[in-house]
């Protein structure tokens, strides 16, 4: 597919404390992130199910985590990182790697961004002096989906 999936997905703001993980999904299904969290929210929070398979039972198959001291291949990641929010706790974000003409392009996607008073990530990257962003330097990675599998399931294609 001749497009970049860091041009073409759309940063989605979560629009709860708790919702990082919904909202992440709703931005890789190119969906509603209220119509996300209705269908997988709540089951999440009870443990009944988890990232991997929501998107399973949609027919998405995913690479899961494995130990990335790097991450260098195209493609986009799914991220736990430590909340720069809520004290002890864990958050969601999406991180995309493309080769493109002139080099590598890098885009985070942190959906706490652009809620008000709170601090979010930013890769280094990224030119963004807001003093609401944080560098990214610790993550794990839940699972990996390949970039031209990534661009199918944002645009919507049959996998």
């Amino acid at each position: 597919m001749n497009f970049y999936a860091h041009e073409v997905i759309e940063l989605k703001r979560q629009p709860t404390n708790n919702t990082c993980v919904s909202t992440c999904l709703a931005m890789l299904l190119n969906e509603d992130t209220d119509l996300i969290i209705d269908q997988f929210h709540a089951d999440y929070v009870a443990g009944k199910t988890n990232p991997i398979k929501f998107l399973e039972q949609r027919g998405i198959k995913v690479n899961e985590g494995r130990s990335y001291h790097y991450l260098d291949e195209d493609g986009l990641y799914f991220l736990t990182v430590p909340s720069l929010n809520i004290q002890a706790t864990m958050h969601q974000i999406i991180y995309i790697i493309e080769e493109g003409g002139n080099g590598w392009f890098h885009t985070l996607l942190d959906p706490v961004k652009g809620r008000e008073g709170k601090l979010y990530y930013k890769s280094d990257f990224e030119q963004d002096d807001n003093e609401s962003s944080v560098k990214l330097k610790g993550f794990a990675v839940d699972f990996f989906i390949d970039i031209e599998t990534a661009k199918k399931i944002i645009t919507g294609q049959q996998l």
